[in-house]
């Protein structure tokens, strides 16, 4: 049985607690809309995204369930009239979104990981091509569309095979209803491990990037991480209006880590 793409990538890292996550999200969509809102950041106010992920999504985790009370939404509605409760209550989602993009711009450093996430994209594209196979057979997805996807090799190769793969099935969703032997959460899991791996293999033939130059992936991650500190920041000020002194307890810093004594 296969787990998700995101619970393989974090096993291979050494990210083994996995607890508190919140339900999946389709990524593609969370991309379209933070992005364009993103794209309106001035160039000189993005921020680069150095940030723990893990102890990221706790604080806003944390945050949230403090504001999140009937009598503290009560207060500011009537308090703090102009605050956006609805942008609040989406931080969580966005804060997935700003770890799943800083996750597809940090290489896996060591090629040990990278093998073992290829491994499992490898079974992950076996059973796909087999349904996709039954589907031609059966008329329902053009041979022409489909059989580019079995010439490649390498590891870009089976990247692309997997998002391709995931785009078939998505143009195609209207048609295929009820007649799939897979689960939809097999082609999302082929999908994200085919945008990791296209993102952390570099092809031998591609130039480096220019020193200064950052790619695109970095470049989207740093523009939502800029959105979700200017949006964390709203929820921590009203923390600091409804508890004041005791804001941090309840509301803490974004990267701010409780240390044991």
């Amino acid at each position: 049985m296969f787990g998700s793409a995101n619970a393989t990538v974090e096993a291979v890292r050494g990210e083994e607690d996995l607890a508190e996550r919140g339900p999946s999200i389709d990524f593609e969509d969370e991309y379209e809309e933070y992005l364009a809102l993103a794209a309106e950041l001035p160039a000189d106010e993005i921020l680069v995204c150095r940030a723990n992920t893990e102890v990221m999504a706790a604080n806003i985790r944390q945050g949230i369930r403090s504001v999140d009370q009937p009598a503290i939404v009560e207060r500011i509605r009537a308090e703090l009239p102009t605050v956006d409760l609805d942008l609040l209550m989406d931080l969580p989602r966005l804060g997935d979104t700003v770890a799943h993009a800083a996750r597809q711009a940090v290489p896996v450093s060591q090629p040990t990981g990278l093998l073992a996430v290829a491994k499992k994209a490898n079974r992950v594209r076996h059973v796909l091509f087999a349904q996709l196979d039954a589907l031609v057979a059966a008329k329902l997805v053009t041979r022409e569309e489909y059989e580019p996807l079995r010439k490649g090799k390498g590891m870009v190769d089976l990247a692309n095979d997997l998002i391709d793969a995931a785009a078939i099935f998505a143009r195609h969703r209207a048609r295929l209803e009820g007649k799939l032997a897979i689960e939809p959460e097999l082609i999302a899991e082929g999908r994200e491990l085919g945008e990791y791996l296209r993102k952390s293999v570099v092809p031998k033939s591609a130039g480096r990037l220019k020193a200064g130059k950052k790619s695109a992936s970095a470049e989207r991650r740093d523009r939502l991480w800029t959105l979700l500190v200017r949006r964390y920041q709203e929820l921590r000020r009203v923390a600091y209006w409804i508890w004041l002194d005791e804001a941090d307890r309840y509301v803490p810093p974004l990267m701010s880590c409780r240390r044991k004594r």
